[in-house]
This record gives C-alpha cells, structure tokens and sequence, in this order.
C-alpha cells in the first residue's frame, strides 16, 4: 500500500464525502442501526468547517481509508465525530495518528476538553479511546444512536 497521507478537507469534498459514505455504511451495519440515514449523515457537516471545526482525511495514493472531523460544543470543549479507518488499515496505527492529529488540532484552537460518543456494537472502538485516555461519562447529547459517552482532558505541547 502507498503512504497514507493526512490532509485537512472541507468535509464536502468528494473525497470527504467518500469517507463519511464509508463510516456511516460500516457503522449502520455493525450496530445493526438500519434507521441510520447515509444521505443525512454526509449533510451533518456544518460543524467540521470555520473556525470552531476541521475534517480530516487519510489518502493512500487516490484511494479514502480514514476520516475524523472536530466541532465546537462550547469555546472550551468540543466533539470529535466520524472517526473511521479502512478495514485493510485497522491495526497499522493510522487510528492513533488520526486520533493524535485532532487532540494537537484541538488544543491549537484552544479547546481544553474534548468528548465523543459512540455505540455499544462497536466493541473495538470503545477499546480503542479508553486506551487512550478517554474516560466513561454520562450521556451528553441527544444521539439517539449511541449508547456510550467519553470525555477527555488535552492541554499540553500543540506543535
């Protein structure tokens, strides 16, 4: 496989849009979320773009295998959504980077606190952020599809 390469995208592009297409198919299949619009997840962008958000993709050569994108809940804390790695990648360590990417991102734009959610199916993401310092809380939006909320303090070197 070529190098993975990171970029910050408008979450509108086509290739961003291929990435969310991606995750909204494998998680709606594997948490069984056969109500889970794919239409209106790739529309659920506004977030990620302006000052308060970015969406990130990962490319090997033409082809999409990562995303993650970052909104603004409040000026300190903010949500990380829409993390997803290819399939082919799971295991390589394009995860952390993607994960590590947006915790430096964050803490550049200020945000001291950061939250996501995500759903009980998906066993190995809710490995995957408590190994990495996320930590369990109550729930605290109105996704109706998850079931598990986590929350974690960045501060430190943003280089």
């Amino acid at each position: 496989m070529e190098q993975v390469r990171i970029a910050d995208v408008d979450p509108a592009h086509p290739a961003a849009q291929v990435a969310l297409t991606a995750y909204t198919q494998e998680v709606r299949e594997a948490a069984g979320l056969v109500a889970l619009d794919v239409d209106a997840a790739l529309q659920d962008i506004a977030g990620f773009t302006g000052d308060g958000g970015f969406f990130l993709i990962a490319t090997a050569g033409d082809t999409v295998v990562g995303c993650v994108g970052l909104r603004r809940l409040s000026p300190d804390a903010a949500e990380i959504k829409r993390m997803w790695v290819a399939p082919v990648l799971r295991g390589s360590g394009l995860a952390v980077e993607l994960l590590e990417q947006t915790e430096q991102r964050a803490v550049r734009r200020g945000y001291s606190r950061l939250f996501l959610d995500t759903n009980g199916a998906l066993t190995a993401a809710l490995r995957f952020y408590a190994a990495h310092g996320y930590e369990a809380i109550e729930r605290y939006n109105d996704n109706p599809d998850a079931t598990h909320f986590f929350a974690k303090t960045v501060e430190g070197d943003s280089n």
